[in-house]
């Protein structure tokens, strides 16, 4: 099977299409996503306890048990506290993804992929997170997203804090995007 690229006429693909294995080591196959476009809130526990984010989630059927699977996260948020800690976390169904939990002896610290602080009432803050997984599996697997706040602060995704209806009060969108990657 040949791919050809040329200047003149662009690229040729066989009528057969492309497998998996002619893509080679890092190739994408397969790429799923969503798109959090409403609010989500939830009241910390003062522990740091995680709450899942609840329609921020993506399901991937691998191909093979050995790729790997890459997510990103976007998560726009603030808090009602200013600069208030927050912790998030991607996980496959419930468990944190493999080789992402800390191996150091944290005492009471708060376990998180990303940790960020909320810089204002008013201010909504944008956070990237990505991490990579081998589920083992050919099976469906979902990816979440979780998120702690410090103290018993109230935490809002998508949505600023304030009360106030105003052109000037942004709201965001949350995304979560899952690629299968060969290995």
């Amino acid at each position: 099977m040949a791919i050809t690229i040329t200047g003149n006429t662009g690229i040729s693909m066989p009528d057969e299409g492309i497998e998996a294995k002619d893509l080679g080591n890092g190739g994408i196959i397969q790429v799923v996503n969503a798109v959090k476009t409403d609010a989500f809130t939830f009241q910390g526990d003062g522990a740091g306890s995680y709450s899942a984010v609840t329609g921020l989630a993506v399901t991937i059927t691998p191909t093979t048990t050995t790729n790997k699977i890459i997510i990103d996260v976007v998560l726009n948020f603030t808090a009602d506290s200013a600069t208030q800690h927050c912790g998030f976390q991607i996980r496959r169904g419930s468990s944190l993804l493999s080789g992402y939990a800390p191996t150091m002896s944290y005492g009471d610290r708060t376990p998180s992929m990303v940790h960020t602080r909320n810089e204002g009432v008013n201010n909504m803050q944008v956070v990237p997170i990505q991490g990579h997984d081998v589920p083992g599996t050919t099976n469906a697997t979902t990816y979440n997203v979780y998120a702690s706040i410090e103290g018993t602060s109230n935490f809002y995704l998508n949505l600023r804090s304030g009360t106030n209806d105003a052109y000037t009060n942004y709201a965001g969108v949350s995304t979560i995007r899952a690629m299968e990657i060969v290995a």
